[in-house]
């Protein structure tokens, strides 16, 4: 698993832990652009790299549905440090 902030991610189990060791229940979704997030530091994600990379190929529909997504993430997990990019995107900063 890896550290990020303050919170424990099981890659494997595809669970996230606090600090108090307490399950942050995440969809599939959610887990997915942690693990983009949490691999990938520091690097700017457009919109569209999320779809791409969270959906897939096949999704049709709109790229707000990735400002849904992030922002579902960041009140789950409030110390993650994800970082609005305005008018392009999101990263995560490395700490």
């Amino acid at each position: 698993g890896s550290a990020v902030s303050s919170y424990r991610v099981a890659e494997d189990a595809r669970e996230v832990y606090d600090e108090n060791g307490n399950i942050i229940n995440l969809t599939s979704k959610e887990f997915d652009l942690l693990l983009l997030f949490i691999h990938h530091k520091g690097h700017p994600y457009s919109r569209e790299d999320i779809l791409l990379k969270v959906w897939g190929h096949d999704y049709f529909g709109t790229d707000r549905v990735v400002d849904d997504l992030v922002r579902r993430l960041r009140r789950k997990m409030p110390e993650l440090k994800v970082e609005t990019i305005y008018g392009f995107g999101y990263r995560m900063m490395s700490s």
